[in-house]
């Protein structure tokens, strides 16, 4: 039996080209089947250059432009060259004609299928939709939440604590970006893995209440008898009346420092909800009497302490040692409980908005297809997408959650039961994305999954790095793994040294030499004498006078900061160094982010004026942004800036208040930014990404203004533009945005990662083991606990160790992705503390440093006392550069960001003639109920249609009423009646293609058995065009297969509906 492929593919071994070479292989024994291949990616941008790079191979195969590709094809399936270029033309040709049997897409676009297959099996296909984006929906959640805290005074003060605690933590008492927070562990695969049962004993309010009933119970007796026992043994001391032992004197005789003594007393005051720390000293105390006493009363006191006190102790010890950690759980619990009521809340609301919306969550997908998978036949569920795959083809496998795994498992088993070929390709050491509920641990243990009968294969060869990157590299963690201490408690299989046995790679490429260089320099203390930057100058001066161009050097950054701190570095540098002028051009994730941009800042100011006109701030911003787009911040006095020379038009901004807000961002863009003497080009990507979040957020439901604004605030601001491929400027990446890629000099500046500081890991869902000795407690089963060092002592002490091994690991990982990147040259810039003035950072900077010298090929080191820094250098620099990159297409810059006028685009929209509409009040309420119509598929949901209108401004609160008696009184009419009731499968402004690609929306469409009806709303007089539009949406279903299809316009306006 063939059992799974499982390539192992360090960074640079061509993983790629194995990947595809494996897809070509069984596209040469039969070129049909890329039909029965699933290959899987983890990202969009995969997908396509996954499937690019097939079509690309295929071509030139068959051109016979690919000869290493044809050798390998040639050896690994005994076919010669005619034959293979004969049946790659042939794959080429059935793919591009058969293309949308070419399935390469990423899990959560398998899934989605799926799901979607299957809730239309169950009938609730038009109920709900498909959503990305959980987070406006844990912010739903949230603020439902905050609403109804008066009402539930138990949950009004679980919140309360929770904003005590922020307090003492010196945090804003702003509860709401915690409560976010917390609502994130809801969507981690922790909490995922749970069956539904399971999950409804979580959220159940008796159970919950049982729990904190048993918490304070075992806290309660246990701190009592502790402290009781504690306090009667110091008392047996004290009436002992031996050798004038008294309260007052008795720590005279009895050792302090590492004596049991100090403990007993603690414990004897012990505060209530303080850990127990139980030390080595606790199991000392029964055998060892230096533990109690000081040398030179060990002869005058050893008998009373060995015959009356130690056998009270081991009363006091057993008890301990048998308590101490189920007190300890009980008092984490405890003191996270607040955090679970909320939790318990919030998953209620959050359910509640779902159901509202009608819709659900992608990141619930997977686990619902696990509930599906776990009742049925699997191949019978995964037919339901119409296709039956015999081949899967995993990529960046160590990528895969369980959730995800659990998934795909029965479908490699049913593969490799039939014949069929798995396969699944990566690395362990590569593996980043942990906190996105990957899991690594999969791929590491996958060589023990015998039902898949693996067969492991290594891929050694460093096809990517010059000599030397490859040699420091294979070195330095080769070392990192001998200094490795890992927990005892961690499975053997997922210890570094495991983890990273095929780190050394073989050296491909011998020319050019390569080179590394790690220096260590003093953090900074001042601009004139900074080390740091001068150290980061001269490389850049160096790198181009050798002749390499700006777009072969990429910083890598672990942290956004350290990349926006090291952008105003390089810009400082390219302006204040002749040498460097012009060199240095930035891209940066942070440089293309929405706020950036004033064009941008100044639409959103305008949008918070239309909001509230009294918004100053906003009219200050208003000013600020137009007189830097005007370039009128070169004023002396600042102050006239934001006077009202700069108009800002209130009344007009106010009048726009209720159109709908994809119309208010193009209405705002045309006054403000064109015709203004404002050059905007450098500004139309962004007004571009604006506009199309606008869109979006107007399609998922998020389109009145104040939720816009909001929107923005939280989470709009940052997001950026894709990064441009091909840009004659510096790369500056975080380390996970540059894992795929590769750059000809790398230069990480922050790279002693396993020294860095970090902040705590926050709460995290933990579980107790079975060995837990209390049944209420165990049998619960997940618990969200604030992480910290007091955890070893519980029973969730276990977990929390193996987490802190797997924050480890996290951090070489990240290293390992650094320091692979490099293509000719790799500089790392290490921050050296002693090197510094601080004498106490100092001593902490000398351990630091030599922790990561340990770790390093050994060369002498090269100190450069005016500048205060040690450089170690390795291979040799190359002069004369010529690198060339592959051949992009020629970048298109936008020179222009066409703005419609808003009234013919909402006549377009909303099927008005603003001839026969020259009232803006008709006008406005054309557009109000065409969007509660769309809104509504049977009468019962008239309200909540005009709730929707009501809240993103298409009708004011004071209309609802009359709306709708108005709509009430229509839709009871026939035939609307019928129109609106429960009969019908309906579609509401739903596409549907034409053969020739053309895509036509009709308002309504009513479909049962072979019946349909499609509807179109008109505001307006009738127009021999209305008829020809309807004819067409009728001929259309007339072709899908309709036997009996009726259609109508509806003029609204006139109360009038015509058959065409």
């Amino acid at each position: 039996m063939t059992g799974l492929l499982v390539y192992k593919a360090s960074a640079g071994s061509g993983k790629t080209y194995r990947l595809v070479a494996e897809y070509i292989k069984m596209l040469i024994e039969n070129p049909q089947a890329y039909r029965e291949i699933l290959a899987v990616t983890f990202t969009n941008k995969a997908t396509a250059e996954m499937k690019n790079r097939i079509i690309d191979k295929l071509y030139k195969l068959k051109m016979s432009k690919e000869p290493d590709l044809l050798q390998t094809l040639k050896a690994e399936t005994g076919k010669d060259e005619d034959s293979i270029r004969s049946r790659a033309e042939a794959a080429l040709s059935n793919i591009l004609h058969d293309y949308s049997m070419f399935s390469i897409s990423t899990i959560d676009s398998f899934v989605q299928r799926i799901i979607q297959t299957l809730l239309w099996e169950l009938g609730q296909h038009s109920n709900n939709e498909l959503i990305l984006d959980h987070k406006p929906y844990i912010e739903k959640a949230t603020d439902a939440l905050l609403d109804e805290l008066t009402k539930y005074p138990e949950l009004f003060n679980h919140v309360k604590r929770l904003i005590e605690e922020r307090l003492d933590e010196n945090k804003s008492a702003n509860i709401q970006n915690e409560l976010i927070e917390l609502g994130k562990l809801l969507f981690q695969e922790q909490y995922k893995l749970l069956s539904s049962n399971e999950r409804s004993q979580m959220h159940d309010k008796k159970t919950l209440n049982a729990l904190k009933d048993e918490v304070n119970r075992i806290i309660s007796e246990t701190y009592e008898e502790i402290t009781t026992r504690a306090a009667g043994l110091l008392e047996q001391i004290y009436s002992s009346g031996m050798h004038g032992i008294n309260q007052s004197n008795f720590r005279d005789f009895f050792r302090k420092s590492g004596g049991i003594i100090p403990m007993i007393v603690k414990l004897s005051e012990l505060k209530r909800f303080t850990p127990i720390e139980f030390t080595s000293i606790a199991e000392d105390a029964l055998f060892d009497i230096s533990v109690w006493l000081t040398k030179g009363k060990i002869n005058l006191l050893s008998n009373f302490v060995k015959q009356q006190l130690i056998p009270e102790y081991k009363h006091l010890y057993d008890y301990l040692k048998k308590n101490y950690r189920l007190y300890n759980t009980a008092l984490a619990i405890n003191e996270n409980l607040p955090t679970l009521y909320v939790l318990n809340e919030l998953y209620q609301k959050l359910r509640e908005k779902l159901n509202d919306d009608g819709v659900m969550l992608l990141s619930d997908s997977s686990a619902l297809l696990k509930e599906f998978v776990s009742q049925t036949d699997t191949p019978f569920i995964y037919e339901k997408i119409g296709t039956r795959y015999t081949s899967y083809m995993l990529d960046e496998f160590q990528d895969t959650s369980q959730l995800q795994w659990q998934n795909f498992t029965p479908l490699i088993a049913d593969s490799i039961g039939n014949g069929g070929f798995s396969m699944v390709v990566g690395d362990v050491k590569q593996s980043i994305y942990r906190w996105r509920n990957s899991d690594w641990r999969i791929m590491a243990g996958i060589e023990a999954e015998k039902q898949f009968y693996p067969q492991v294969k290594k891929l050694s060869e460093n096809y990517r790095s010059a000599k030397t990157v490859v040699e420091f590299n294979n070195h330095f963690f080769q070392k990192t793994i001998e200094k490795d201490e890992t927990a005892e408690n961690v499975n053997p299989s997922f210890k570094l040294k495991n983890l990273y046995s095929d780190v050394k790679q073989d050296v491909k490429k011998i020319e050019p030499e390569g080179y590394v260089e790690v220096a260590f320099v003093p953090p900074k203390t001042n601009e004139a004498d900074d080390t740091f930057t001068n150290h980061i100058k001269s490389i850049l001066i160096d790198l181009k006078n050798r002749g390499y161009k700006a777009s072969d050097i990429a910083f890598l950054v672990r942290k956004n900061d350290q990349g926006r701190e090291l952008a105003e570095l390089l810009l400082k540098l390219n302006k204040s160094e002749s040498q460097l002028s012009g060199f240095i051009k930035i891209v940066s994730q942070d440089a293309l982010t929405l706020n950036s941009s004033a064009a941008v800042r100044l639409c959103v100011a305008a949008l918070k004026i239309a909001l509230n006109p009294n918004d100053t701030l906003a009219q200050a911003q208003f000013r600020k942004e137009m007189a830097l787009l005007k370039k009128q911040n070169e004023a002396k006095d600042w102050t006239s800036v934001f006077m009202p020379k700069n108009p800002i038009s209130l009344e007009w901004l106010s009048t726009i208040r209720f159109n709908p807000l994809v119309y208010m961002v193009e209405a705002i863009i045309e006054k403000y930014l064109y015709g203004n003497n404002i050059d905007i080009k450098d500004h139309l990507p962004y007004l571009s990404l604006l506009h199309e979040f606008a869109i979006n957020l107007s399609y998922r439901g998020t389109s009145s203004l104040y939720q816009f604004i909001e929107w923005y605030e939280r989470e709009g601001k940052s997001k950026a533009l894709a990064m441009p491929e091909n840009e004659t400027a510096i790369n500056i990446l975080t380390i996970h945005k540059s894992k795929g890629l590769e750059f000809p000099v790398i230069i990480f500046p922050y790279p002693d990662l396993l020294n860095q500081r970090k902040k705590p890991d926050g709460v995290m869902w933990y579980k107790l083991p079975p060995q837990t000795p209390n049944d209420i407690l165990k049998k619960y089963p997940l618990f969200p606990i604030k992480s910290k060092n007091s955890l070893v002592q519980t029973y969730f002490g276990a977990d929390y160790q193996v987490e802190q091994h797997y924050k480890k690991i996290d951090d070489i990982n990240l290293q390992y992705v650094a320091f692979t990147r490099a293509k000719h040259e790799l500089y790392l810039v290490v921050t050296d503390k002693s090197l510094g003035t601080n004498e106490k950072a100092k001593t902490k900077g000398n351990n630091e440093k030599n922790t990561f010298k340990a770790f390093l090929p050994k060369k002498n080191e090269l100190t450069i006392p005016t500048e205060q820094k040690i450089v170690y250098a390795y291979g040799v620099k190359k002069n004369n550069i010529t690198t060339q990159g592959e051949t992009k297409g020629k970048t298109k810059t936008v020179e222009h960001y066409p703005i419609n006028p808003m009234k013919g685009k909402i006549a377009r929209q909303f099927k008005v003639d603003l001839g026969e509409l020259s009232h803006e009040s008709d006008l406005q309420h054309g557009i109000a109920m065409h969007a509660i119509l769309s809104r509504m598929i049977t009468l019962n949901d008239l309200n909540g249609a005009i709730d929707w209108a009501v809240e993103n401004g298409n009708i004011s609160a004071n209309q609802r009423q009359n709306v709708y008696n108005s709509l009430n009184s229509i839709l009871n009419q026939e035939p609307y009646k019928q129109w609106f009731s429960e009969m019908w499968e309906v579609k509401n402004e739903a596409s549907i293609i034409n053969t020739d690609g053309s895509i036509y929306r009709p308002d309504r469409v009513l479909t049962g058995e072979n019946h349909a009806i499609v509807i179109d709303f008109k505001f307006g007089s009738p127009s021999p065009k209305h008829r020809e539009q309807v004819e067409q949406y009728k001929k259309l279903l007339i072709d899908m297969g309709y036997t009996d299809v009726k259609a109508y316009l509806w003029y609204f306006q006139l109360n009038r509906h015509d058959e065409v």
